[in-house]
């Protein structure tokens, strides 16, 4: 799973070679370390001002999420969030904001 997600970063491997490798299809485990990678992910395409591609890689960690209900990486997404503040009224963003804000409802009313 981590040379996926690296091998995507360094462009060795498409985004479309990564659908075949989306959450959902390991073990908790293997999911939870899957949706840090995908963070970290994220954090290196903001740093790089890649805000549709960081957001995407934040959604797939979100989806991640919904599997593993980790409050600290649930934390890190938030920490992540916090990074796009300047690119708040880019459409990725808003639609990020929309899933966060879905995620956060869902956790405090106890369901999924």
């Amino acid at each position: 799973m981590m040379r996926s997600c690296c091998a995507i970063f360094t462009g060795e491997q498409s985004s479309s070679d990564w659908e075949n490798d989306r959450c959902g299809d390991g073990n908790g485990s293997e999911i939870h370390h899957q949706s840090i990678a995908l963070v970290d992910l994220a954090t290196s395409c903001v740093q790089q001002a890649a805000i549709r591609q960081a957001c995407d890689f934040a959604a797939e960690a979100l989806a991640c999420l919904e599997h593993t209900r980790s409050i600290r990486v649930f934390q890190r997404l938030l920490t992540l969030r916090s990074m796009l503040n300047p690119w708040e009224n880019v459409v990725s963003v808003k639609h990020l904001d929309e899933r966060l804000y879905a995620f956060a409802s869902a956790l405090l009313r106890g369901g999924s």
